[in-house]
């Protein structure tokens, strides 16, 4: 890393992570066009199937009726609100879904009360203006909606009315009822004053309940008292003011002195209140029609005038007993003076004072408790009265429809088009539903998939460095291709966001046309062959033991596979980079015997062994042996064309209880190439321990440079585990688009990172 250079900014790492992310749902296409078509068939399905529905409204016209009183005028608004109340009451819907037949088959399982609830909802009651209301009904045919909405209208109209006659005779009978009761109480506390008057005749010249008292305390205010004079002087001076009044009254005013007009005067009293009570029983049973209420109001209106006769005779006969009444109480004043100005108590006689006192205030205040009770009854009487009357004219507008009702101004209609949204609209959203959950899915899909896409995505591990990319779609016969040397993706120091410092430099080729960057790719792993190295050579005794191993030389079919690059395309990109992997290698310690491994089985590692001992005995001008210990599903004899006469796993088996036997290669057309192949069909699994290490050993000795294995996955055994004692280094191979971080995180920790070399990748996808 340059000293010089300064780290990453962190806003860049999350660029780029974002930039990959996107990518990687770009390559997840196929499930998000598979989830677009399923969800855009779906919406078509409702769009087709989904029933439609239909609205109708009609409009209709509050209007006042002829006003009686100076009241305020009716809220509109909340009449609209009563209205909607009305129509939306359980009776009025149930009685329209019966008539109508609405919700047969909520109605038919004695669900009523479910079937009012989904009319509620079908059912709409606007407010317009203040008063203008809308009503309108949804239902599943045009002629449904017109119909039942036409219905709802005639059924609020019917309602409104018959709550206005019912209002109305409800209240006309509430106030005849309480204008009996209040014509009875009138005429008894009339009554009551009458009687008053008769014993107290001096109250007979007051003209109202309260005036009288109200007179006589301001005439009492107007004529202040001295110092001496205490309330009994006041009573007796008030006493002495409406005698003189009475006294002073029109003759027909004045009440009678004899006896005799006294007692006719009660008995007309009396007879008077007999004909009201019987008045009144008769009232509160029959009706004013009735013969027995007529004729006892005929009775009432002569027992009154008969009354009043009689009291007019006894005030005639009166004066002379308000006289004798007056001088008593002019003495009386005379007195209390006179005792007043001579400095002596104010009450010769103090209980004669007093008595004569309390009693003139006490008839003072019954008059004026009587004088108001009766006005107070007077005053309700007559308004009871007048409400009578406007009742009974509400009740007849009511009957002849001149009172306040519903007018219906726009008749409920067939509707011609479906409520709700339109069909493009809809359209519309299921594209955009399809296209967003299109676009989620494969979002998901990238997001949560972990297996392995590019170079980027195994430097992230930061488990151990990339050697090698081998790109999707472009190798020689439909393989993978190589990166360009001059491409190649320098990793990031561990400051900078990206693999750690011990990683070396991503040694990869892409694709390109056989010229141009291709030759000069070859070209430069030529060069890095040649250039001087450490000794490449192992060093072998002079007197090494004979006949360590054996080698058969067979006759091979020629080998076309073209995956094998370094022998079907030595000049193509590809075959460049397994050199250039070989000059990573050595820059890594320059490891003799290499195990190339996988974390799970089909992830190249025996083609990647293959190429890799071809490019070695090439680089080098080395010697080099093949070793198969994939025993689950061995391929070099069948890459390589032949039939090998003594198979590598029973090879290995015979060498735990031989280990002088010689061991036995093959060598066919590849030059400096000996393969130890397992023998189709071979059942033998031996044990990978101690034996692969006297493997290494003897070829050491007898010559060869490298010892390359084609080893087991590591997730599918522990062989891999025992052989890391007999291995210099360790290459682990990757499939792009299949191999999983999981699988690999497992691998690298079941094989541990001491002698890992680094990865392959094969068929990864182009940035």
């Amino acid at each position: 890393m340059d000293p010089t250079s300064k780290p990453a900014p962190a806003w860049n790492n999350e660029l780029h992570d974002v930039i990959r992310l996107v990518r990687r749902t770009v390559r997840k296409w196929r499930a998000g066009a598979v989830a677009f078509v399923v969800v855009l068939v779906a919406a078509a399905a409702v769009l087709l199937f989904w029933p439609k529905e239909w609205r109708s409204e009609s409009v209709v016209y509050y209007r006042e009726g002829m006003q009686w009183t100076m009241g305020d005028a009716p809220n509109t608004r909340r009449m609209g609100e009563r209205f909607r109340d009305s129509l939306l009451a359980r009776a009025l819907l149930t009685r329209v879904i019966e008539e109508m037949g609405l919700y047969p088959v909520l109605v038919k399982s004695g669900r009523m009360v479910e079937a009012v609830e989904e009319m509620r909802l079908a059912v709409d009651f606007r407010i317009d203006q203040s008063d203008v209301y809308v009503i309108s009904f949804t239902g599943d045919t045009p002629e449904l909606a017109q119909r039942v909405t036409a219905k709802l209208t005639e059924m609020l109209i019917a309602e409104n009315s018959r709550i206005q006659t019912e209002q109305a005779r409800v209240a006309g009978e509430f106030l005849q009822t309480e204008k009996r009761r209040t014509e009875a109480d009138l005429a008894a506390k009339e009554g009551a004053l009458l009687s008053f008057l008769a014993k107290h005749p001096e109250f007979a010249s007051e003209q109202s309940a309260l005036g009288g008292s109200l007179r006589a305390r301001a005439r009492q205010a107007a004529t202040p008292l001295s110092d001496h004079e205490n309330e009994a002087l006041g009573a007796l001076r008030r006493e002495e003011d409406r005698l003189r009044r009475q006294l002073t009254a029109p003759e027909q005013n004045r009440p009678p002195q004899d006896p005799s007009q006294v007692a006719a005067k009660e008995d007309a009293e009396a007879k008077l209140r007999a004909a009201q009570r019987d008045l009144s029983e008769k009232r509160a049973t029959f009706t004013e029609q009735h013969p027995d209420v007529r004729a006892a109001e005929t009775a009432a209106k002569e027992a009154a005038e008969t009354y009043k006769r009689a009291l007019a005779a006894l005030t005639a006969a009166q004066p002379r007993v308000l006289e004798g009444r007056l001088n008593q109480i002019q003495q009386e004043i005379a007195t209390l003076r006179r005792f007043s100005a001579e400095g002596r108590p104010t009450q010769p006689d103090p209980s004669r004072n007093s008595e004569a006192a309390r009693r003139i205030v006490s008839d003072e205040a019954e008059w004026a408790r009587m004088s108001r009770e009766a006005a107070e009854a007077r005053e309700r009487f007559q308004q009871l009265e007048s409400r009578q009357f406007v009742a009974s004219i509400t009740a007849n507008m009511a009957a002849s429809g001149q009172s306040s009702q519903i007018v219906v101004i726009d008749p409920a209609y067939v509707p011609v088009r479906p409520t709700g949204t339109s069909r493009t609209v809809k359209v519309l959203i299921g594209f955009l539903l399809a296209l967003v959950t299109g676009v989620g899915v494969a979002f998901l899909v990238a997001f949560y998939d972990d297996r392995v896409l590019q170079a980027a995505d195994l430097e992230r591990l930061q488990l151990a460095p990339v050697l090698l990319e081998i790109e999707k779609g472009s190798m020689p016969g439909g393989g993978p291709a190589h990166r360009p040397a001059g491409a190649s993706r320098a990793v990031r120091p561990a400051a900078e966001g990206g693999a750690p410092a011990r990683r070396m430099a991503l040694a990869t080729v892409g694709s390109v046309a056989p010229g141009g960057q291709a030759a000069r790719l070859a070209r430069q792993a030529q060069a890095l062959a040649a250039a001087p190295m450490p000794d490449a050579r192992l060093a072998v005794p002079d007197a090494a033991p004979p006949k360590l191993v054996r080698v058969h030389h067979l006759q091979a079919p020629p080998i076309t596979d073209p995956r094998l690059v370094m022998l079907n395309a030595p000049e193509s990109p590809a075959a460049a980079a397994y050199r250039v992997l070989c000059h990573r290698l050595r820059e890594h310690g320059n490891p003799r015997a290499i195990l190339v491994t996988s974390p799970n089985r089909g992830e190249g590692k025996s083609i990647c062994a293959l190429n890799l001992a071809l490019a070695l005995v090439e680089s080098e001008r080395a010697k080099a042996v093949l070793l198969e210990t994939h025993h689950q599903a061995p391929s070099l004899a069948q890459l390589l064309g032949f039939e090998p006469p003594v198979g590598a796993s029973e090879q290995i088996e015979a060498h735990r209880e031989r280990p002088s036997q010689q061991w036995e290669a093959v060598e066919t057309s590849l030059p400096r190439l000996h393969t130890v192949a397992i023998a189709p069909g071979s059942t033998t699994r031996p044990i990978l321990d101690g034996t692969l290490n006297l493997f290494v050993a003897a070829f050491r000795l007898a010559g060869y440079d490298y010892v390359v294995i084609d080893g087991p996955d590591a997730l599918g055994s522990a062989d891999v585990t025992l052989m890391e004692e007999s291995i210099d280094g360790l290459l682990m191979t990757v499939r792009g688009e299949s191999t999983r971080v999981r699988a690999i995180r497992s691998a690298v920790e079941q094989v541990g990172t001491k002698k890992l070399l680094g990865f392959a990748l094969f068929g990864s996808n182009p940035a």
